[in-house]
């Protein structure tokens, strides 16, 4: 049984493809004429292109548009082309980006009408900008007419580079629909800015390597205890001056051990520094930092240091030359222009993950780390042919990854973030985790007939629960399902890892065989809602089997004959025996690889008559296994008393509603369902329904299965004043059709409290984020980070800040920009801006510094940091 809410919310990325370097013909650069270059051109071999970089609309300027009905004006730059701006039946329509200070623009582009529909939505569109609002309404002074009316664009790109760079603070783009209705469309609108990396310098301690570098596979696959290992910082300067002769210093576990001056880098040029250290089996850190105390200026100091744990697994990353070439003139995540520094989020990243993967059994997350040992730059045209992995295989390096110009060049900017891609393959290759996408199943493999003899696959008995998928396995967020840049480890992988991969183990184990780990016997023991067991239930298992592949390489098919069946004992329990799961023919050592069929579809039938199906996963059978269940395992199946009908109580909830706030926290609220258990079920956003969040008194919901207990869902209250309110829940019977049948509703009543508004909020500020020593030079003409974080302890969110009210230091420092970031790791955006030195007052001798400004409901903010300044004794 599914219960669901009454709409269905899908969500599908579409990446647009970015142009890096482009310019426009002689003949055709005109801004009358603009210069339309296709959606797929690749990077153009003057050297006279401009290098372009999308400017961050969405989080850095303040928009406002017409009347909407369909979207918002975020829609409109937000890089997914499926998300939409629509005009509540006004043409033209506006949409206008207000930044805090002037933005540098040489290309836009814009995708606008309906994508497919060219016939029946055509649109022509300017662009007009200035530095404030009246003279945009009045086109005086400081206004500018960017692109004149451009015509017939339907439901393609059309983009226009300028001849020449124009500074402007606001930009209004305002789009006429001339073919059609007068709902206007617009998909995605983009400024580029013209990226000017040609002075400064820039020191990047690329990475790491440890010598001598053993093979996993060998009888030493570490060095001996005492032995001298010899640890290279590998230094270049990314800018285009000299860097003149810079402090260095190794650090281990927070002590500096080393250090010297370095002499002058020249542009492009590479310095590597050792380091010999007796080897410990002990985990130890050791950091290597350029210029700690920060007595150089340069485009960027968060490149400066590198840390890795000793006992690290080893990464090599092979990259072709143009592919480097071009990675050093774009502007990653890190805000720096170089390839080591995007590359080097893929060790840093998985690290995180390991360490936020924690789990009963795993309360320090995942033991392992890793770190970047090799870069190798290679000729276009050596890697992607190679294997898999696009990279030579070695055994002195325990992951191995290529990036070639078939992939990489002219990558979209959004690839310009943690390729989490890459996280995902090393999966496979350095541990042998499998696709959990690969453990679901689809409709089209399922033949199991109901008593009628009616296919049960898209009914309400086993309904489809994404598109075509009728079951989907339990660990949804883990890593090998549904990669991004924020995925943890499940608590499957989690426990796996751990067994094989003890700090410091170089285990390589094959794909898979770790899922041959079950009990010697399953029982399955079938419970009422009561927890009492159930006896005399009929139970039949339908064993999957080899697929056709009709749904793709992991098909798994369920035939119509079950393979076990019998009936539950006094105790509720029925055996499956030794093998809940088929073996394949001829049987395979799981040394071998992954269990095949790794899936089993249980059909319940109550004496009542009552049917339910069920599912039973190996994952299950793994970590009873692993939480020392190797015996005999008894795994519990919730079955409701009687007939499937919902019986809903009401129930009572308090909590509170910010006042005049439209984005409170969501609060949850319980209903209980069938009475009370000790059973706790949740609504998950990425399984069979989404969560959908009405402002009261209308809620809706949707979960994924037939609760045995409370259900949780999310109620967003946006301005209702303290009381006492009752409200409805409606919940329904999915029948396969998205659409809800014999929908029953629970009365709840909300108590709302009114919230206290403190006078003041102290929030947790990094000045220069990413780096362990906050030096400023206070005679520096550069600029500085700082970091405004979230808070989870008091619910502080920095989306709650008023950008515009932000000053920094004693003379209170506008920004001169600023952008979202989860620099502190716990999944929220912090606010980081950047502050020109000079205006911030901050004087020799200086210890700390204060960030203040007001919140978007104009309650005060603060925030301190502690600072030492350097460069205040001249030589």
């Amino acid at each position: 049984m599914n219960l669901v809410m009454g709409f269905l919310v899908l969500f599908c990325l579409s990446f647009s493809p970015d142009v890096v370097l482009s310019i426009c013909p002689d003949d055709n650069s005109q801004i009358g004429h603009g210069c339309a270059i296709s959606p797929a051109a690749t990077a153009d071999e003057s050297a006279d292109a401009p290098i372009l970089r999308k400017i961050n609309v969405r989080d850095a300027a303040t928009l406002t548009a017409t009347e909407w009905d369909i979207g918002e004006p975020a829609s409109a730059f937000d890089n997914n082309s499926n998300t939409v701006f629509r005009s509540a039946n006004i043409n033209p329509a506006f949409i206008q980006a207000a930044f805090l200070t002037t933005q540098s623009v040489r290309r836009i582009r814009v995708l606008l009408g309906q994508p497919g529909y060219p016939a029946i939505d055509s649109n022509s569109w300017r662009l007009e900008a200035a530095d404030n609002e009246f003279d945009l309404d009045n086109q005086t002074d400081s206004y500018e007419l960017v692109v004149p009316d451009r015509f017939d664009v339907a439901g393609d790109w059309d983009s226009v580079i300028l001849p020449e760079s124009i500074d402007k603070r606001i930009w209004r783009f305002t789009v006429t629909r001339t073919v059609g209705d007068n709902y206007v469309h617009i998909p995605e609108l983009e400024l580029w800015t013209e990226v000017d990396v040609s002075e400064g310098v820039d020191l990047n301690v690329t990475y790491i390597s440890r010598y001598p570098r053993y093979e996993w596979d060998s009888a030493k696959p570490w060095p001996d205890i005492g032995e001298a290992v010899i640890f290279t910082a590998h230094i270049v300067n990314k800018g285009a001056l000299d860097s003149g002769s810079f402090e260095y210093e190794w650090v281990v576990d927070g002590a500096v051990k080393a250090g010297g001056v370095l002499d002058s880098i020249p542009p492009q040029g590479v310095r590597t520094v050792e380091f010999v250290w007796e080897w410990e089996t002990s985990r130890h850190y050791i950091a290597f930092q350029a210029d700690p105390r920060n007595l150089l200026e340069e485009l960027s100091d968060a490149n400066n240091g590198v840390e890795d744990a000793t006992d690290a697994l080893p990464l090599a990353f092979w990259v072709e030359q143009s592919v480097y070439d071009e990675f050093n003139q774009r502007e990653n995540a890190l805000g720096t222009y170089s390839w080591e520094d995007w590359a080097r989020q893929i060790p840093e990243q998985m690290n995180w993950m390991f360490d936020y993967s924690r789990y009963p059994l795993a309360s320090r997350g995942v033991f392992t780390r890793v770190r970047l040992d090799k870069v190798e730059v290679v000729p276009d045209g050596t890697l992607f042919n190679l294997n898999f992995s696009h990279a030579p295989f070695e055994t002195t390096s325990d992951g191995q990854w290529g990036f070639s110009t078939e992939e990489y060049l002219g990558a979209p900017e959004s690839w310009l973030g943690v390729p989490w891609w890459v996280i995902h393959e090393l999966g496979h290759q350095m541990f042998g985790l499998v696709d959990h996408y690969g453990m679901d199943v689809q409709d089209i493999d399922v033949d199991v007939l109901d008593s009628s003899g009616n296919r049960i696959a898209g009914t309400p008995l086993l309904p489809k629960l994404q598109f075509d998928i009728v079951h989907v396995n339990s660990r949804i967020y883990d890593l090998m399902r549904s990669a991004s840049p924020y995925s943890v480890l499940s608590d499957h992988s989690t426990y796996y890892l751990n067994k094989y991969w003890r700090m410091g183990d170089r285990t390589h184990r094959v794909f898979g065989a770790y899922l041959h780990e079950i009990p010697a016997q399953t029982d399955i023991r079938l419970l009422d809602v009561q927890d009492r067991p159930l006896e005399g239930a009929s139970v039949a298992v339908y064993q999957a089997q080899a697929g056709d592949g009709r749904s793709g390489p992991y098909s798994q098919y369920i035939d119509n004959a079950p393979d076990i069946f019998g009936t539950t004992d006094s105790r509720g329990i029925f055996s499956l025996g030794s093998k809940p799961f088929p073996e394949p023919e001829p049987p395979r050592d799981p040394e071998q690889g992954h269990i095949l069929y790794n899936i089993a579809l249980i059909e319940l039938r109550h004496p009542s008559g009552d049917t339910r199906y069920t599912w039973l996963e190996v994952v299950d059978l793994n970590l009873a296994y692993w939480s020392g269940h190797t015996g005999i395992y008894v795994h519990d199946v919730y079955f409701p008393e009687g007939d499937s009908q919902l019986r809903l109580s009401e129930s009572t909830v308090s909590f509170s509603a910010t006042q005049g706030s439209n984005s409170p926290d969501p609060q949850n609220i319980q209903v209980d369902i069938l009475g009370t258990t000790p059973h706790f079920w949740k609504v998950k956003r990425s399984e069979v329904s989404w969560l959908r969040t009405i402002p009261s008194p209308d809620i809706a919901l949707g979960i994924d299965e037939y609760p045995p207990g409370p259900l949780t869902f999310i109620v967003d209250s946006c301005e209702l004043p303290p009381g006492v309110y009752t409200t409805h829940v409606l919940v329904g019977i999915d029948a396969g059709t998205g659409e809800m049948e014999d929908p029953q509703s629970v009365q709840v009543t909300l108590n709302v409290n009114e919230s206290i508004v403190p006078n003041e909020i102290i929030v947790p500020i990094d000045i220069k984020p990413g780096s362990k020593r906050n030096v400023i030079n206070p005679r520096s003409h550069g600029a500085v980070w700082v970091a405004v974080f979230s808070d989870r302890s008091t619910g502080f969110n920095p989306r709650d800040i008023d950008v515009t009210s932000v000053r920094f230091g004693p003379e209170e420092a506008e920004p001169l920009r600023y952008k979202w970031r989860d620099v502190n790791k716990d999944r929220i955006h912090d606010l980081i801006l950047r502050f020109n030195i000079p205006d911030t007052g901050i004087v020799c001798g200086d210890t700390e510094a204060v960030l203040i400004g007001k919140t978007l409901e104009g309650v005060q903010i603060t925030g301190l940091d502690l600072t030492r300044t350097v460069g205040c004794k001249r030589k």
